[in-house]
């Protein structure tokens, strides 16, 4: 895990250096969100309970910078700001009782994005590992019975790692490119110790990076 931050935060500042000698574009990107969780031991304790698995909408913005090595591949670290978690339901004495998991995190992506040109724009390919560092407390919301109760719980591990991927269509406007897109991202390393669930979200996106 450690060695896989150094080699991203490495990565990111050996990025920066190449931006003498290449295009380079920095912009920001908005979106909404739709996060669920996953893994055998999150699917394990629903069951336990005759709970069903939802998902959760959220939303998520932050800066990009867009490093272009070729004309069909870039290199794009960003940092974001995102609201992620999952949701669900069970039913206990009668009454239905609906919860939801909410943490704010801050992701830290390295993309690396071949491109293909379609008309007169590019349609846009992204994979890459990521950072992923939550903001405090996890927060479970549980609502029934014509009530609400509400607790946070620390992550055991504040800082883990992460896999993205998506694709999209970069559009040349003005003095930079418009980008619409969607992206998928994953939890690959434990959030909580001895327990394998994962976080998962799709972001769909609209971002503009003017070139400097």
């Amino acid at each position: 895990m450690k060695k896989v931050m150094v080699f991203m935060i490495l990565f990111f500042f050996f990025s920066i250096t190449l931006v003498f000698s290449i295009d380079l574009y920095v912009g920001g990107t908005i979106g909404g969100t739709i996060g669920y969780i996953s893994g055998s031991d999150w699917m394990n304790a629903l069951n336990s309970i005759g709970g069903g698995n939802n998902i959760k909408l959220g939303f998520s913005f932050g800066i990009f910078m867009n490093i272009e090595l070729h004309e069909n591949i870039s290199i794009q670290p960003e940092v974001l700001f995102s609201n992620q978690g999952g949701a669900y339901t069970y039913s206990y004495m009668g009454y239905i009782i609906d919860g939801t998991i909410t943490a704010n995190v801050l992701e830290i992506p390295i993309f690396f994005n071949p491109k293909i040109r379609v008309g007169t724009g590019y349609l846009l390919f992204s994979i890459g590992p990521e950072i992923i560092i939550f903001l405090g407390d996890i927060k479970y919301k549980e609502s029934g019975f014509g009530m609400t109760v509400e607790i946070g719980i620390s992550p055991d591990n504040s800082i883990v790692f992460g896999f993205a991927t998506g694709m999209g269509y970069e559009y040349p406007l003005g003095p930079g490119n418009i980008i619409f897109d969607w992206k998928y991202t994953k939890t690959l390393t434990e959030i909580f110790k001895n327990d394998n669930s994962s976080f998962n979200g799709v972001s769909i996106r609209i971002g503009y990076s003017p070139r400097l």
